[in-house]
């Protein structure tokens, strides 16, 4: 099977395009793409960036998808085996120390027997040579005109000795704008707006590196919180969340915090002058009708009651 790195370096040598333009066009520095040219991706931090580049590479190279997932499965099986041959080195290793160390049990009585007998030799001699001149009392000439009496002594003794003191003058350290930059190991959509400039929506693809400048702030949001790690004025900040999950950030000279967008409540429609002028035109009209009626209703039961009445006159 060819190697991973012999097909990225023979494609490349196809297109006729040197390294050194590869890395400028790739944003992926010189010395990531000669590693994987030499199938060596030990410089990567983890298997997730190795193969985020290696993707972006072999896109760029203008690979078929097919031959892309073929190198993929290649680098995951060839870091399989690399595990399992590094465990097995391990294995030996401690069972060779465990060998040499029962081996070293059975030897060491012996030496400890030969050092203890060496060593008693040893003090026999230099006690047969010491012990002649411990019994002499050596002569000891004392110049009395340098020695300090006692008070002398005591007066020096009491005197403080002079501390020279050492004052360092701290610089508060003043931080100038903002600098966010980030390396992302997955394909993300993100919209960033930076001062009181316009939002503009990206699409980031994995290993690619990001960097923005702002005098006041930078309001970032990712559809995928964890696919980018980000460096917040130089210092590492990591994921701004878990994958999977979007979020709004703010970001500003001093801190950073978390933006939480709420929904305005959507407007009820209201009526037009000339809807309400027709609506209370037919209102009343209505109430009108209904007047009427009631009138006529009324004119009719009086009617009905004063023929009743003639007729019983009538009769009687």
């Amino acid at each position: 099977m060819e190697r991973i790195g012999d097909v990225l370096k023979k494609k490349r040598l196809d297109l006729n395009i040197s390294l050194g333009q590869s890395a400028e066009e790739t944003m992926i520095a010189s010395r990531y793409l000669e590693s994987m040219e030499n199938s060596d991706f030990s410089p990567f931090p983890g298997n997730v960036y190795a193969r985020g580049f290696l993707r972006r590479y072999a896109e760029y190279l203008k690979l078929e998808e097919v031959e892309i997932q073929k190198l993929l499965s290649q680098y995951k099986a060839e870091q399989e085996d690399e595990s399992f041959s590094q465990t097995e080195k391990k294995i030996d290793v401690k069972t060779t120390v465990l060998r040499n160390v029962r081996a070293n049990k059975k030897n060491l009585y012996l030496y400890s027997t030969i050092i203890i007998i060496a060593f008693l030799i040893a003090g026999g001699i230099l006690g047969a040579i010491i012990i002649p001149f411990l019994g002499r009392e050596p002569k000891i000439d004392i110049d009395q005109s340098k020695l300090l009496s006692q008070e002398e002594l005591m007066r020096k003794s009491k005197q403080p000795e002079k501390k020279k003191e050492t004052r360092l003058e701290i610089k508060p350290v003043i931080i100038k704008g903002v600098l966010l930059e980030g390396n992302a190991f997955e394909e993300v959509w993100v919209q960033v707006q930076i001062d009181s400039g316009k939002n503009k929506e990206i699409l980031i693809k994995a290993g690619e590196k990001i960097k923005w400048n702002a005098k006041g702030k930078i309001c970032l949001t990712m559809g995928n919180a964890g696919a980018i790690a980000w460096k917040f004025n130089s210092k590492a900040i990591g994921t701004l969340g878990k994958t999977g999950i979007a979020k709004t950030m703010l970001f500003t000279p001093k801190k950073m915090q978390t933006v939480i967008k709420k929904e305005l409540p959507v407007p009820i429609p209201s009526l037009s002058s000339k809807e309400e002028e027709k609506s209370l035109t037919e209102n009343k009209e209505k109430q009108e009708t209904d007047t009427i009626v009631s009138f006529q209703e009324q004119a009719m039961r009086e009617k009905n009651t004063t023929q009743t009445t003639e007729e019983r006159t009538k009769t009687q």
